[in-house]
């Protein structure tokens, strides 16, 4: 691999110009710098805390949840890496060309050199294979070091302490109105094993919370492990609040690590057991909700597609299910509702079924008009897969293949201009709304970009939510 200086030889020139005997442009600019980095550096610690935390004046003004504004903390993070290298290297770099490191080392510098190693534990373990195979000593990595860096750097510097101050109120203050929004309650378990899936249903929580959100929760469950217990997983959140059917709270979890295959395991053995009926009832820990469409109101607009692959459907169900409440009530503008939901294997579609057309029935009785396209990806084994399908209601279908987003998406344009014509009003827009794996989020993201912006304005717009399975 080349040499900087050989990659960008006007720059390198410049660099090298002589000052004095020993000192360069580019070493004056280092040392001129490396002060200010240190600075700089310390700025960024209430910011990168405060865009961490998962209840913040940002995200609420911004009307994105946590995981959306997570890009910043990161950004604010990676100025807090460069930005504190660079200043002790800038010193060390000095002190070596004065031949007087030794002598400068006090304890106010060897805090420094604390605060610096935690600074670079903080991010190597953030780099995303390492945080991904390596969640737990990530997040333990993460908490441990970031306190230390705070009272180091306070210790380092006193002029630091106001900044670590404000980064410390920033998550007390999350840390209260999580507290005040953390819920105990009782829930049943049982196994969705076709989807391989645990659905838990908290009866007892039955309003509060948005389509599209998402919530925090532990089981608190000696079966969960030595740790299972307290650790605290996001899943969306499946049904509306205040819904008609009066299960209140349901969550869909699928097997995706040890957690999830714990807690499957747990509600499967409990299904086994005479005295528990058919689920097990546990005491759970919710956190939240979070996330959702923010300032965005799905029922004020005229047309709805909801994408979906996989646990995703998770998303739609709790989206469809409010706007057939809202329907109900005549708080909704929505004429044409269109969801897709792709799997792998048609079985996987079968458990779901009641629910489709327990959804298809109550739109009946609304003037919303729901139609609901299932797609399976793989070639089925057998025929007899098929014999749970032989008799569709209306307005739910089932076809081989992957989604032609584009074509479903004009689909839904066209229901909308017809609803236009029909009702004499102006059309209010398109929402789209995705949630599954990258690859299916990018093909919708990217086929509203791309959408006939001429046929789009006859309908109002269109807008696009996405929701990524990993942040």
């Amino acid at each position: 691999m080349p040499s900087w200086s050989t990659m960008f030889p006007l720059v390198s020139s410049y660099l090298n110009i002589v000052i004095r005997p020993g000192h360069s442009v580019g070493s004056l600019l280092l040392l001129t710098f490396y002060n200010q980095a240190g600075m700089l550096s310390t700025s960024q610690i209430p910011v990168a805390i405060l865009m961490a935390t998962k209840n913040s004046v940002m995200g609420a003004l911004a009307g994105r949840g946590y995981e959306k504004l997570n890009f910043l903390h990161r950004f604010a993070g990676r100025v807090i890496v460069l930005a504190a290298n660079v200043h002790a290297l800038g010193y060390i770099y000095q002190w070596t060309l004065d031949g007087s490191f030794i002598a400068h080392v006090s304890p106010s510098i060897a805090w420094g050199i604390a605060a610096l190693v935690c600074v670079d534990i903080l991010f190597f373990f953030s780099i995303s294979i390492v945080r991904e195979v390596l969640h737990h000593t990530f997040y333990i990595s993460h908490v441990v070091s970031a306190i230390i860096l705070m009272a180091a750097t306070c210790r380092h510097i006193p002029v630091a302490i106001p900044y670590v101050l404000a980064a410390v109120g920033f998550y007390a203050f999350d840390l209260v109105v999580r507290l005040i929004r953390t819920r105990v309650a009782s829930a049943n378990l049982c196994t969705i094993p076709e989807l391989s899936m645990v659905r838990i249903q908290v009866p007892g929580i039955d309003s509060g919370w948005h389509a599209g959100q998402h919530l925090r929760i532990k089981v608190l469950s000696p079966a969960m492990g030595w740790f299972g217990w307290a650790e605290s997983h996001p899943f969306t959140i499946a049904s509306a609040s205040k819904n008609v059917d009066g299960e209140g709270l349901v969550l869909m979890c699928k097997k995706a690590g040890d957690w999830t295959n714990k807690l499957f395991d747990l509600a499967a053995c409990a299904e086994f057991c005479e005295a528990t009926g058919p689920g097990m009832n546990i005491r759970v820990v919710i956190d939240g909700p979070y996330g959702g469409h923010g300032h965005t109101i799905v029922s004020s607009f005229s047309g709805a597609l909801l994408v979906s692959g996989g646990s995703g459907i998770t998303y739609a169900l709790s989206t469809v299910q409010e706007l057939l409440r809202d329907a109900m009530m005549g708080s909704s503008r929505v004429r044409n509702v269109k969801l897709v939901w792709s799997v792998p294997d048609p079985t996987s579609i079968v458990p779901l079924l009641p629910m489709f057309i327990g959804m298809l029935e109550r739109a009946q009785t609304t003037y919303t008009k729901l139609e609901i396209s299932t797609f399976f990806t793989q070639a089925p084994t057998s025929e007899d897969i098929f014999d749970p399908f032989h008799r569709l209601p209306s307005g739910l279908s089932l076809s081989p293949g992957r989604p032609r987003i584009s074509r479903i998406l004009g689909y839904v344009v066209d229901l909308t201009c017809e609803a236009q014509k029909e009702s004499g009003y102006r059309s209010s827009g398109v929402f789209v709304g995705t949630c599954g794996p990258l690859s299916l989020v990018e093909e919708v993201g990217s086929t509203v970009r791309t959408f006939p912006t001429a046929k789009a304005k006859t309908v109002g717009g269109i807008e696009c939510h996405k929701e990524i399975f990993a942040w």
